[in-house]
């Protein structure tokens, strides 16, 4: 019987470099698909000019402002209001929540379903659950998914409820019909759901609050252990998920994404 090939043999070696090209054509393809689809032509075109001039330091307020026009472009495609970031400090909290909270901003379209789509996941079999969810942006971009169902959880009831314009309005000119809700609740209260689940965070919170999320998951996942998975963007606090014993950090090539799964030790 032949014997399997070694992850480190040459022979692996040379097939990553005979694919790696394929592998950089599929990521450009889907990042024109996503670009298209929720920045459309005009947005797309400003964004190839953003990454050209990306070499040239001068450059760099002509590319801050091709990601506003890209924001405010994905806004006025499906007429919603994502766009614009809320500081926490304007944020319709308690000031023992505010603390720990950062302000909110708009995931990026394009960055966001290529994380997504390299899960390899059957989403059919999956919730997915917005923690932080602000105005809604990334739970919009997750109905292009099959999840099960799609939950975006939200301490300030002001984005709470342009949430749930944003939810209504999308739905409709985009004839999404999946199942995505927006709840105003406190992140460290909330139940997981009891099946498979891809939680995403936004850098949403930190401090006593991401360690009581953390904890909370932690303990579903040990009462009833199942398919969880963390997509965290913009992860200034992964240490504190690095030292859950639960949590096993999975490869990503993007520094500005980290991604977990919850494994029995």
């Amino acid at each position: 019987m032949r014997s399997r090939i070694s992850n480190n043999t040459p022979m692996d070696s040379r097939f990553s470099r005979r694919y790696k090209p394929l592998r950089l054509i599929n990521s450009l393809a889907q990042q024109c698909y996503w670009s298209f689809k929720y920045h459309g032509l005009r947005g797309t075109l400003i964004g190839a000019l953003a990454g050209a001039t990306k070499p040239l330091k001068k450059a760099l307020p002509f590319r801050k402002w091709c990601r506003r026009f890209k924001d405010q472009a994905f806004d006025l495609r499906f007429k919603v209001d994502t766009a614009t970031c809320v500081s926490a400090e304007d944020l319709d909290i308690s000031e023992d929540r505010r603390r720990n909270a950062v302000e909110y901003a708009a995931t990026s379209p394009i960055s966001f379903c290529q994380v997504i789509s390299d899960l390899r996941i059957d989403y059919r079999n999956y919730s997915f659950v917005d923690l932080g969810s602000g105005k809604g942006r990334v739970l919009l971009l997750a109905s292009h998914f099959p999840f099960r169902e799609i939950v975006g959880v939200e301490l300030a009831s002001s984005l709470h409820q342009i949430a749930k314009k944003n939810i209504a309005g999308f739905a409709k000119r985009s004839k999404t019909r999946m199942s995505v809700s927006s709840v105003c609740q406190d992140v460290t209260t909330f139940a997981p759901p009891k099946g498979p689940t891809v939680f995403f965070l936004y850098n949403p919170f930190h401090g006593e609050v991401l360690e009581s999320v953390l904890r909370n998951f932690q303990r579903s996942f040990e009462q009833s252990p199942r398919p969880m998975l963390i997509v965290y963007h913009n992860p200034v606090h992964s240490t504190v998920m690095d030292q859950l014993p639960c949590l096993s950090a999975l490869p990503s090539d993007d520094e500005a994404w980290a991604l977990y799964e919850f494994t029995s030790r």
